[in-house]
Order: C-alpha cells, then structure tokens, then sequence
C-alpha cells in the first residue's frame, strides 16, 4: 500500500475546499433564492457533494466556518442530534421595529 504523496493531499485539500465553497453556494440558494425554512442533508449529499460523502464532517466543517467568517451566517441544526435538517441563523441581530421611513431619516 502506497501512501499518499504530499501532491496528492494538496489536491485532496483543494476538492474538498472547492465542495465547501459549493455547499455555501447551494446553502445560500436554497435559504435566501426558494425561501426554504431548512435544507437537508440528504440534499446536500445528492446535489453538491455527491462522489465525496465519505468526507461530509470535514466538508460541512469547512462551510461552516465559511458561512461564519464570510456572510456572518450560523448553521443551526433543526432535528437535534439526528443532524438531517439544519437551517441558518444570521449572527447579526437587526431592529425589526424600524420602518423605511425612519431609515430614511436618519440620512
């Protein structure tokens, strides 16, 4: 059995950042484009991961962190410990109670 060479890790490093970056993209569609409550893990299995499931923790780690560290945005797990069905959480808290008018003149 050969182990890998340093190459080959790079690039494995490099897959599964690109399949994070693409689990974010498809986070973001679904949540923000089709207005979903959730999006399940299945789905994100069948339509962003596929060939790499096997490594589902360490990619949803990376999206996580992403999601985080970019947008300001929090995964929330949905179903408890199943971890099936999790949703998204800003980590900013916003006024609700200002209207239009009252941002408009504040300028």
């Amino acid at each position: 059995m050969s182990r890998p060479t340093q190459t080959q890790s790079h690039e494995d490093e490099r897959l599964l950042k690109k399949k994070a970056q693409e689990c974010v993209e498809y986070i973001l569609f679904c949540v923000l484009a089709e207005r979903k409550s959730f999006v399940r893990k299945t789905d994100l299995n069948k339509n962003v991961i596929k060939d790499y499931s096997r490594s589902f923790k360490l990619i949803f780690n990376l999206t996580k962190v992403y999601l985080n560290d970019v947008f300001g945005l929090q995964i929330v797990d949905m179903d408890g410990d199943k971890g099936e069905k999790f949703g998204v959480r800003s980590k900013f808290s916003f006024d609700s109670s200002l209207g239009l008018s009252d941002l408009s003149q504040q300028n």
